[in-house]
């Protein structure tokens, strides 16, 4: 069995500076130069078994011999929001030290599947296709599907708000609409690849069809990277 390494090789130039010429190395598995091995510090493989390393994945978020970007993450919660509820996080600790200090004040209570509770129902129903689980591995499939009822939904209508489980809570209201809107249509919203952080989160979604009747439903998720 042979494998083609797929790294960047380095040259000297008069400035030092690093310069990235791809170099593919064709080995047998386990003949590989320790200059080779040493690039393949944060790598992986690809579907025909070619061995990539991390600064070819950084650059082309894929092998050389794949039609697509597997490797591309639609980011859906930010470094932006982390910071956001980071501060929330502190000022209910300083505000409501009894439940900071009190037993079981990060405990989480098991999960049931996601299920969409429909608040107001006017407007599009809203169905979840995707997670299936009670507990979800980031990266992960996101499918809401849109039902419509006397009119089709309004894709431009949408908004989509998410709080953070904080000190026993829901805290912090955070509008992700924009980072959400490049993956909505009239049949619903759907995101692969989606990459959020850990926590446990609740995710209200807002929709309207085209004669402006809303719809409003919210859903517990809880991200895991394990």
């Amino acid at each position: 069995m042979r494998r083609t390494y797929i790294c960047h090789s380095q040259s000297s130039n008069p400035g030092n500076e690093f310069v990235p010429p791809l170099t593919f190395v064709k080995s047998s598995t386990g003949e590989a130069s320790h200059a080779t091995v040493s690039a393949f510090i944060f790598s992986d493989f690809c579907h025909l078994d070619h061995f990539i390393c991390s600064a070819y994945l950084f650059e082309h978020g894929r092998c050389e011999c794949c039609p697509r970007k597997p490797y591309v993450f639609n980011v859906l919660i930010g470094p932006d929001d982390v910071e956001f509820w980071e501060s929330v996080t502190k000022e209910a600790e300083k505000n409501e030290p009894a439940r900071h200090n009190g037993l079981g004040a990060n405990a989480l209570t098991p999960l049931a599947m996601p299920t969409l509770k429909m608040s107001k129902s006017a407007g599009p129903d809203l169905e979840i296709i995707q997670p299936k689980v009670d507990v979800v591995k980031s990266p992960f499939e996101l499918f809401v599907r849109f039902l419509p009822r006397d009119s089709q939904p309004d894709p431009k209508s949408i908004q989509v708000i998410a709080q953070k489980w904080i000190l026993q809570k829901f805290r912090g209201e955070r509008d992700i609409t924009d980072k959400v809107r490049p993956f909505v249509n009239t049949e619903g919203i759907h995101v692969t690849n989606t990459e959020v952080p850990s926590g446990r989160y609740e995710i209200t979604l807002r929709v309207t069809d085209v004669s402006g009747r809303l719809s409003e439903g919210t859903v517990i998720l809880e991200i895991t990277k394990k």
